[in-house]
């Protein structure tokens, strides 16, 4: 028995309007930032938002360097345990 996925079960009509609502109300909050710390020698370090009641903010991390090399070490953790443990 083959199941359908929800964008077959849904009239078209509504599943546009869904999808409408859901980019209407869909909300993002900022995770991870790149601050360039070196401009002559292009040189970033990375930031991770902390959500614990005493801390909430930006903690810097130890990565630095090009922003390709730190994006390659720390972007694979997000959404992982990992993400929280880089500080």
């Amino acid at each position: 028995m083959h199941e359908l996925g929800l964008a077959e079960q849904v009239d078209p009509g509504r599943l546009s309007q869904l999808q409408a609502e859901q980019e209407r109300y869909t909300q993002y909050a900022p995770v991870l930032r790149f601050t360039l710390l070196d401009p002559s020698r292009r040189e970033f370090g990375v930031e991770r938002m902390c959500y614990r009641g005493s801390i909430d903010g930006w903690l810097q991390l130890r990565h630095m360097g090009s922003v390709g090399k730190v994006a390659r070490t720390v972007i694979p953790t997000l959404g992982t345990v990992q993400f929280f443990e880089l500080w």
